[in-house]
């Protein structure tokens, strides 16, 4: 379970990203687990905002796309939607999860699928989730412009109906707003 005690950051409409190589890595020990000593995430971050990016896209060691430092991220091709699988070394973030299982019920599938840049320069739509961000399109990668299109635009309600219908069975909760609290893992 997640608790904020604070006001959530403004992540804004949308997210521009910056490719970041050998930014993780698949085959290390701790691959696929969240640890406290992410101080090298921070310092990636830091610089991609000193560029104007919002955060790095990290590739691992064999130039596959993993994930973002705190999000995770599904590329379109012509309607087929995928994002990197764990053994890219990405994490099994929450809102990952409720996205995969939400979109399966509403009929848009979301495949588990190596990434490579190439894909993300063809992609037709990208987007990333947290649980902070929920559903965010990117708009920028490495100077190429993206446009969020019909995927990035109803991510969000299917991941809210999942994630309001996951507090009424488990919790007499209810969100006042979006991520605003709680929310399960």
């Amino acid at each position: 379970m997640l608790v904020f005690t604070g006001e959530l950051r403004a992540w804004g409409d949308s997210a521009r990203l910056r490719l970041q190589p050998f930014g993780r890595l698949a085959q290390g020990p701790l691959a696929g687990t969240k640890t406290l000593t992410w101080s090298h995430n921070l310092v990636m971050v830091e610089e991609a905002n000193a560029q104007g990016f919002d955060d790095v896209l990290l590739l691992n060691e064999r130039g596959e796309v993993a994930e973002c430092t705190a999000a995770n991220i599904f590329v379109v091709h012509n309607g087929l939607v995928r994002t990197p699988p764990l053994a890219s070394g990405a994490l099994p973030g929450v809102s990952r999860k409720v996205l995969l299982r939400a979109s399966a019920a509403e009929g848009w599938p979301i495949a588990e699928a190596t990434l490579r840049p190439e894909d993300l320069a063809s992609a037709d739509e990208i987007f990333i989730t947290s649980s902070t961000r929920e559903v965010q399109p990117l708009t920028l990668l490495d100077g190429r412009a993206y446009s969020p299109g019909p995927c990035p635009a109803r991510a969000p309600a299917s991941f809210r109906r999942a994630v309001e219908a996951y507090l009424a069975e488990n919790s007499s909760v209810t969100p006042a707003t979006p991520a605003a609290g709680v929310l399960a893992h």
